[in-house]
């Protein structure tokens, strides 16, 4: 399998390609990358990068392209090491991609070395295909008709049925053929996980990178005042960076009695560190690596402007469990915390069991198994213009940036 990504940041979808890297690794199955983006580039996590070169065979811009001035991010303008390229794509049976950018890639080198073979897209965010009411960009227009009309259906993956619904009712067509299972995310079900031994504090975390979509960044800290005004000692720590990190740095100098924010750590540490606190507020895929130490866990839904969450990710598991709109009622993160306070050392212990359970489903050996009984369709080559692609993408962030829009969180 040729897994193809933009570069390797700490996040979820990065984190997934190191595990899932691995558990192939341990299975005798060959894994390779490429990542696009120079080494050099800013984005890059170096740890996880060590991590890949473990288990995986790693493939960066200087190996894909031929030397030239033009910068990185008009990668489809570039020429490629065709030499170099066949010796990496020829023996691999399927190419595996994050987002259409990345597909689109991959559709440029199978062309340009004449091979027939498979793109699958996962979908780990549905509103990376579905942002946006009406006078799409023209890259946008593109990235959508290459992944929802010209490659198959059968080569889309969901990771949950709300992911697949939204997805259908945006693109206004069933998906019938696509794929349903969930993500990837914990290496095993662990035997010793938090216990509970007194009801003095409360510690809480949240980790992962600082987007505007990630809402409870923002307003957790106005939970925790309400939560010490009622007499319940609560410390908060923020770990992590990002795009709002001055934003949620201005907003906890007001709170630097009970709420740090801190530096991303690096991922080896997560279990170690998380383990520690009595509570995790979040979303992704670090919630169910909370929730698999045993951390009770409070759904962060993710762009929510009020302290609003569904409760206990136990107990919505099933379903896209960070995702605005489902069909339940929402309920105060305060009281949901005041209420965990309040219990008494069996019972959050108990709790501290159901989520250990209920992060079983997410074995990164099951999710590998179900990538090789997926039944796929070689993609079609697919042609467009390259330039008015690239010059629209560039011209729509950078007037997006100029007015601090995100396309995940404003449209």
């Amino acid at each position: 399998m040729l897994i193809i990504y933009s570069a390797l940041s700490l996040g979820g979808i990065e984190t997934f390609f190191v595990r899932f890297a691995k558990q192939r690794f341990l299975e005798g199955k060959k894994t390779k990358f490429i990542l696009y983006a120079p080494l050099n580039y800013v984005g890059y996590n170096m740890e996880l990068i060590q991590q890949l070169h473990k288990y995986a065979e790693v493939y960066h811009f200087d190996d894909i392209f031929l030397k030239s001035k033009i910068h990185w991010r008009f990668y489809l303008l570039h020429k490629l090491n065709l030499s170099k390229l066949y010796a990496i794509a020829s023996d691999c049976s399927i190419i595996h991609v994050a987002d259409a950018f990345s597909g689109l890639l991959a559709s440029k080198i199978l062309s340009e070395l004449k091979l027939s073979k498979p793109i699958t897209f996962g979908i780990y965010h549905a509103k990376e295909f579905t942002w946006g009411d009406g006078g799409l960009p023209y890259f946008e227009r593109v990235n959508r008709n290459f992944v929802f009309n010209v490659n198959s259906s059968k080569n889309l993956l969901c990771y949950s049925n709300v992911t697949k619904e939204n997805v259908e009712k945006k693109i206004g067509r069933k998906l019938n053929n696509a794929k349903n299972f969930r993500l990837g995310v914990i290496e095993k079900s662990y035997q010793k996980g938090k216990k509970f031994s007194s009801n003095s504090s409360i510690r809480i975390c949240s980790v992962g990178r600082l987007a505007p979509f990630k809402t409870y960044n923002f307003w957790m800290p106005e939970v925790v005042r309400e939560l010490r005004d009622k007499g319940v000692n609560v410390i908060l720590d923020i770990f992590g960076s990002g795009e709002c990190e001055e934003n949620i740095k201005n907003i906890v100098s007001n709170y630097s009695d009970c709420i740090t924010l801190k530096p991303a750590f690096d991922y080896s540490e997560f279990s170690k560190i998380v383990s520690s606190y009595d509570l995790f507020v979040g979303s992704g895929t670090a919630i169910v690596e909370a929730a698999s130490l045993g951390v009770p866990s409070v759904i962060g839904i993710e762009s929510i402007e009020k302290p609003l969450t569904y409760g206990f990710f136990c107990d919505f598991s099933d379903y896209e469990y960070h995702a605005l709109g489902l069909p339940f009622k929402l309920k105060s993160v305060a009281d949901i915390i005041y209420e965990f306070y309040l219990l008494d050392i069996k019972s959050k212990n108990m709790l501290s069991e159901r989520h250990k359970k209920q992060s079983e489903k997410f074995l990164i050996s099951e999710c590998v198994k179900n990538f090789e009984i997926m039944q796929v369709s070689n993609t079609p080559e697919f042609n467009f213009n390259k330039f008015l692609y690239t010059f629209s993408y560039i011209f729509f962030h950078k007037k997006n940036s100029i007015l601090r829009k995100s396309i995940y969180h404003d449209y």
